[in-house]
């Protein structure tokens, strides 16, 4: 079985914690969640993530952004894309300055989220029949 992509979903909301790790994994992505920094940090060493989609705000606070500071001056974890995601795009103007390599504004459409995460994959390859599955997951979900 070939290995899947790793991705770990830092967020407050555990309505949208669910809701993600459910439509991935129906793509084929391995999906850890986590609503705060301290499981973060464990999950780091543990599940050793290959994409870390983070919010912006987590629990009333812009902590996101120092996180997302922490997790890329760290020599262990510096090369783990993240992708920044808030419901306020005046959020997300500043993403590089805390070394954020992409965002995503909320509510998204999952689509373009795939798409997003597409691009850190490391095997390319399967990149068109990956999205043939999106598609099809897409049209089950509004079946």
């Amino acid at each position: 079985m070939k290995n899947l992509f790793k991705i770990l979903i830092l967020d407050d909301s555990n309505d949208l914690l669910d809701a993600l790790k459910l439509f991935l994994e129906k793509q084929f992505l391995d999906v850890v969640t986590v609503n705060s920094y301290a499981s973060l940090k464990v999950e780091l060493t543990s599940f050793k993530p290959e994409l870390i989609l983070l919010d912006v705000f987590i629990n009333g606070i812009s902590e996101g952004r120092e996180i997302c500071k922490a997790i890329k001056y760290d020599k262990a974890t510096c090369h783990i894309p993240i992708i920044l995601m808030s419901a306020s795009p005046n959020n997300l103007i500043d993403y590089e300055e805390c070394n954020a390599d992409s965002i995503i504004e909320k509510p998204f459409n999952i689509s373009k989220l795939i798409e997003k995460i597409l691009l850190y994959r490391k095997d390319k390859n399967d990149l068109q029949e990956e999205k043939i599955i999106i598609k099809d997951t897409l049209q089950e979900l509004i079946i």
